[in-house]
């Protein structure tokens, strides 16, 4: 699944929990942490071979299946990794923040289940686990999602009244 439609999976999650303040920015960058894998990977691809050749080696199946989908991708390793949004919206260790976080990346790892996959038990078994039921590169999550954020951003909008921007 496309990094936007992590953020609208998230995004559609806290409207329909109503989550609100710190949480909401903890959930929302849970929902797309996981692929930072790739920024990770681009910065040090880009200073060994330079800005084009890593953007050539980051698109091919080949790092899609040898790197994304691991340790940032893994149920095991996923309470760790819960750990950087919180400290990016909070700025300090607080419970309610790391569970939303944590929620992030779980709802991150089950869609990218329903295609791709992930390697949800790295470093322990390494082999991809998904279902294979929607392309990788399906219109489907971005439209999907899209359909329902809109209508709850009208609501918070409108009906509710609620704050200045989009999120």
């Amino acid at each position: 699944m496309d990094i936007f439609s992590h953020f609208l999976s998230g995004y559609v999650l806290i409207e329909l929990l109503n989550v609100r303040g710190e949480r909401r920015e903890a959930l929302i960058l849970g929902a797309v942490f996981p692929d930072f894998d790739f920024a990770l990977e681009l910065t040090y691809l880009s200073l060994k071979k330079g800005l084009l050749e890593a953007l050539r080696e980051i698109l091919t199946c080949d790092f899609q299946q040898v790197y994304h989908g691991t340790a940032t991708h893994s149920l095991i390793m996923a309470p760790l990794f819960a750990l950087a949004p919180m400290f990016i919206v909070g700025r300090r260790i607080e419970g309610k923040n790391y569970f939303y976080s944590l929620i992030g990346i779980y709802l991150h790892l089950f869609f990218d289940g329903l295609s791709r996959g992930n390697m949800l038990f790295w470093p322990v078994i390494c082999s991809f686990i998904n279902v294979d039921l929607i392309p990788t590169l399906s219109p489907f999550y971005p439209l999907f999602f899209t359909l329902i954020a809109i209508p709850l951003l009208i609501y918070r909008k409108i009906i509710r009244g609620e704050g200045e921007g989009i999120i």
